[in-house]
């Protein structure tokens, strides 16, 4: 059984201070990835050890001076064979157990409802305004929206100053994806403010 296993681990990446093995599922239990990473992290030079139990995956990470692919494997290999035959054991998950819940679409039902939702907030923006004493005319409301506008405008653009310098620039080709959405949000913001 033990060879079995041992046969059933495949290197999926050896790059320079990273190497990744696709693990059998015996490996994978909550013992045999403990022990695993436990037994990989005392092996001189390697740094993180991380057993990703629902990918089946090994990542190791460590320094190219110390230890390489070889002497990790051998330390994976004896590891393995420290392993009582408990730790193999798998275990049927329980009902609902790894599954992760996403968030519905919103039905047909709930989007013909639109209309009723936005008469809903107007009604909510006609009272609050009403009971702070507020009335904003369309010339204002125009004004402020255009204010926040390039305020937003202005911090994302400091937000991501780096990141269009050192990124976008260096290699525009690269990158191309968000050149567009740049380029996109620029003529929008130009003909929003041609529109004034």
């Amino acid at each position: 059984m033990l060879g079995s296993i041992l046969d059933a681990v495949r290197l999926r990446l050896s790059a320079p201070g990273h190497i990744r093995f696709s693990l059998p599922p015996e490996l994978c239990t909550a013992q045999a990835a403990s022990a695993l990473e436990k037994g990989i992290i005392r092996e001189g030079g390697v740094y993180r050890v991380k057993v990703f139990r629902t990918n089946q995956k090994l990542s190791v990470r460590f320094q190219d001076d110390a230890t390489g692919l070889e002497k990790i494997s051998i330390r994976l290999h004896d590891t393995v064979k420290g392993l009582p035959a408990e730790a193999f054991e798998v275990n049927e998950p329980e009902a609902g157990a790894g599954t992760v819940s996403l968030p519905s679409l919103p039905s047909f039902a709930s989007l013909s409802r639109a209309p009723e939702a936005i008469a809903r907030l107007r009604a909510k923006k006609e009272f609050l305004q009403g009971a702070a004493g507020l009335t904003i005319d369309k010339e204002t409301e125009k004004q402020l929206t255009t204010a926040l506008n390039e305020i937003v405008l202005f911090y994302l653009v400091k937000l991501h100053w780096d990141v269009i310098t050192k990124r976008l620039v260096k290699k525009p080709f690269h990158n191309i994806g968000p050149w567009f959405t740049l380029t996109y949000l620029l003529f929008l913001y130009v003909r929003h403010r041609k529109a004034d």
